[in-house]
């Protein structure tokens, strides 16, 4: 079965700066038309623990109960500080709070996320992370897919281990996998629904698009190798990550977003806060204001959305 068709603009809100603001976010994001709603799953904000920094699956919930159309997702969640048996609960949870429109986002982590130290876990090496990674992802598929599961594996054990009920999507919400490397666009091949990238925030937008092209390419292959066609993974892509000023004005944005289309991405989400959130500039590309949200969604996104339909 192929992916859902068409593009898809979705917007990451980080767990910051109070509920009121992210609720009113989250339904003015929804209100322009956008597709989904995104929050990172980190126990503190990664770049400065000083910042104020909320639980992402709480506030997912309370999104959720808010709004009425957008998905909920993480973009991502690891299994750092969440076992997977119990992400594979939450997911399921969160579908049916939104009736249906949850998507579980796992991706390996980094050894220097302080959800090692502050949770007392040790620093894992990356052999160890992705050897957790791909176990943690086979149980929290095979969990939201089935009522009573069991899974034996070198790092997680579950037996008769329960979900019920089922989840509200069948056969499960769908699973988004981010990252980049064989191993893990491997990863992506055999279990995902919606493959995720991030350029570099030392890259321009020609090296990161240069990437995402090589990376797509051996995506395909790998989905292939497992018998699966290409198409029935979506290629997203997260801005932001890139030395240039991409939300300078609309028409940056929309010639960035172009190329990305062209080596097959179909979905974007784009950054949304303000500098007063954090107090500080942040190195991450982002929209800082309510205007440049609303233009972007009334120009810039019809016109990549009508360029993208126009025949060749």
């Amino acid at each position: 079965m192929t992916c859902e068709t068409g593009l898809r603009f979705g917007v990451f809100l980080p767990p910051l700066p109070s509920w009121p603001a992210i609720r009113d976010r989250a339904r003015l994001i929804e209100d322009l038309g956008f597709d989904s709603i995104w929050m990172p799953d980190h126990f503190a904000n990664p770049f400065d623990t000083s910042v104020d920094w909320m639980e992402t699956w709480t506030l997912l919930a309370g999104i959720a109960a808010c709004t009425q159309r957008v998905q909920v997702g993480t973009l991502v969640s690891t299994f750092m500080h969440r076992h997977p048996a119990m992400l594979a609960k939450q997911a399921v949870t969160l579908d049916h709070l939104s009736n249906g429109r949850a998507v579980l986002g796992l991706g390996a982590g980094s050894k220097n996320d302080p959800a090692h130290w502050m949770g007392g876990l040790p620093a894992w090496s990356t052999p160890e992370r992705m050897k957790r990674f791909e176990e943690g992802l086979q149980l929290a598929e095979q969990m939201m897919r089935h009522e009573e599961s069991s899974f034996h594996g070198e790092y997680y054990r579950v037996d008769e281990a329960v979900v019920r009920p089922g989840s509200v999507q069948k056969p499960r919400p769908p699973l988004l996998v981010g990252g980049s490397g064989r191993r893990m666009l491997g990863l992506a091949a055999r279990y995902a629904d919606n493959w995720n990238r991030i350029g570099s925030l030392v890259q321009t937008q020609q090296e990161t698009l240069a990437r995402a092209a090589e990376d797509a390419q051996l995506l395909a292959a790998e989905a292939r190798a497992a018998g699966r066609h290409p198409d029935e993974i979506r290629r997203s892509f997260c801005m932001g990550w890139t030395t240039d000023d991409i939300y300078c004005s609309v028409s940056a944005f929309q010639d960035h977003i172009y190329p990305l289309i062209q080596v097959g991405a179909s979905e974007f989400m784009l950054g949304f806060w303000k500098e007063e959130d954090i107090g500080k500039p942040s190195p991450i590309r982002h929209v800082g204001d309510e205007a440049m949200l609303e233009r972007i969604a009334s120009v810039a996104v019809p016109s990549l959305r009508s360029l993208a339909r126009a025949p060749a």
